[in-house]
C-alpha cells in the first residue's frame, strides 16, 4: 500500500479512509509520519486535519473537506516544520482553502491542490511548493494573506484554472523564488503583488503564461528571466492531462537550460510545470 502507485487510488478502497462530521483531527505531538491514509470530514471548525506539531511528515495521504460553508479547510498546520510529499488536498470552491499554511516552515512536494476559495492560503514563513498541480480555485491558487514572511519558494508548479490570481501577495514580502511554473487560464494577473508596495524581492524565472488577463502586475520595481508565453493551450487535454503538448514553450524550456560555467555538451532538458516526460525528468542534463 505504502509504495509507488500506477493508477488513481480510491480512498476507502485502496487506502483506509477516516472520515467524521462535526470533529476535527489534530496531531501536536512532534515527529510523526503518516502514510497512504485518506481523511475526510465535513467539519467546519477550523481544518479536516490541523497540525501542531514540530517535525511531521505526510506521504500520499488525502485530505478532503466536503463543507460549503467559509470555513471550509481541508488541511491546516500551525507547528513548525511540516512536510508533505504527494498528498491531496481538496475543498469546496465556497470553503475558504484547501491548504492553509500557518507555520513557520511548511513544504509541499509533488502534491495536487484542488478547490477552495484559495487552493493555498500563507500567512508565515518560511514555505515551499514545488512540483505541485494547483488547479479550480474560487479565486487564487496561491495567496499570501497576512504575513510579510521570507523565503519563500514556489518552483515547477503547474497551475491551472484559478478564479482570479495564479499568485498573489497582498502583503509585503520579503524575499520569493518562483520559478518554472505554467499558470494558464487565469482572468485575473498571473503573478500579482497587489501588496500595493513595488520591491525587487521576487525572482521570477522560467514561468510561462497562457490565457492570463494579465501576466505579472506590481513587480515593477524587478526583472522576470526567460519568461514564456504560449498562444494555445500547452496541455495535452485541457483540464485533465496536463502534460505539455510538443508545440508548447514549456517543452525543454525550464530553467537552467545550458549551465553558465563549464562547455559541457548537454543542456538541462526540463519542462515548465509539475509534468516532465520521462526523457526529461531531473534537473541535470539530457542530451541535447
Amino acid at each position: 500500500m505504502d509504495g509507488r502507485p500506477t493508477v488513481a487510488r480510491v480512498a476507502g478502497t485502496d487506502i483506509p479512509l477516516l472520515t467524521w462530521t462535526t470533529q476535527v483531527a489534530n496531531v501536536n505531538q512532534s515527529f510523526n509520519h503518516f502514510s497512504s491514509i485518506a481523511f475526510s470530514a465535513t467539519t467546519n471548525t477550523a481544518a479536516v486535519m490541523g497540525v501542531g506539531g514540530t517535525d511531521v511528515e505526510f506521504h500520499r495521504c488525502q485530505f478532503i473537506s466536503t463543507n460549503a460553508a467559509s470555513g471550509g479547510v481541508a488541511f491546516r498546520t500551525t507547528g513548525s516544520r511540516t512536510m508533505l510529499s504527494c498528498c491531496y488536498f481538496s475543498a469546496t470552491t465556497s470553503g475558504q482553502a484547501a491548504v492553509r499554511a500557518n507555520s513557520a516552515g511548511s513544504h509541499y512536494v509533488g502534491c495536487c491542490i484542488e478547490g477552495g476559495l484559495a487552493g493555498i492560503e500563507v500567512d508565515n514563513s518560511p514555505m515551499s511548493v514545488m512540483g505541485c498541480l494547483i488547479r479550480n480555485q474560487a479565486t487564487y491558487a496561491i495567496s499570501f494573506i497576512t504575513s510579510s514572511g521570507t523565503n519563500y519558494v514556489i518552483v515547477g508548479n503547474t497551475i491551472d484554472n484559478p478564479g482570479t490570481d495564479g499568485i498573489r501577495f497582498a502583503v509585503t514580502t520579503n524575499q520569493a523564488t518562483i520559478a518554472n511554473n505554467i499558470i494558464t487560464n487565469c482572468p485575473g494577473v498571473g503573478i500579482n503583488n497587489s501588496s500595493g508596495i513595488n520591491n525587487c524581492r521576487f525572482m521570477r524565472v522560467a514561468n510561462l503564461f497562457f490565457n492570463c488577463a494579465t501576466n505579472e502586475s506590481g513587480l515593477g520595481d524587478d526583472a522576470s528571466f526567460d519568461g514564456q508565453t504560449d498562444g494555445s493551450t500547452p496541455y495535452t487535454v485541457a483540464g485533465s492531462d496536463y502534460m505539455p503538448v510538443a508545440t508548447s514553450n514549456a517543452r525543454a524550456n525550464g530553467a537552467p537550460g545550458r549551465f553558465e560555467g563549464p562547455s559541457l555538451p548537454q543542456v538541462s532538458a526540463m519542462e515548465i510545470g509539475a509534468f516532465q516526460r520521462p526523457d526529461a525528468i531531473g534537473f541535470l542534463l539530457v542530451s541535447n
